[in-house]
C-alpha cells in the first residue's frame, strides 16, 4: 500500500458505477489513474480536492493474442 499527497485533476464515471479518477502527487508531479469500484464506502470527490491517497497497486497482465 503507498501514500502519497495529491489533487484530483479529473474523473469519469461508466454505467456500471466504476469510476475513474486521475490525481496529480503532489511530491513529484506524476500522475495516478486510480478505479474506485462500484458501491465502495468513500467520502465524494470533487476536482480539485487535495489530501493523502492511500492505494495498493495492480499490475493487469494480458497473454499474447494467438495473431501476434
Amino acid at each position: 500500500m503507498e501514500t502519497i499527497h495529491a489533487k484530483l485533476i479529473t474523473l469519469r464515471e461508466d454505467v456500471g458505477g466504476y469510476i475513474i479518477y486521475v490525481f496529480q502527487n503532489l511530491a513529484n508531479g506524476t500522475y495516478e489513474m486510480i478505479t474506485r469500484l462500484p458501491r465502495w464506502e468513500s467520502p465524494v470527490l470533487k476536482i480539485g480536492d487535495v489530501g493523502f491517497l492511500k492505494y495498493n497497486d495492480c499490475l493487469l497482465y494480458t497473454s499474447p493474442s494467438p495473431r501476434d
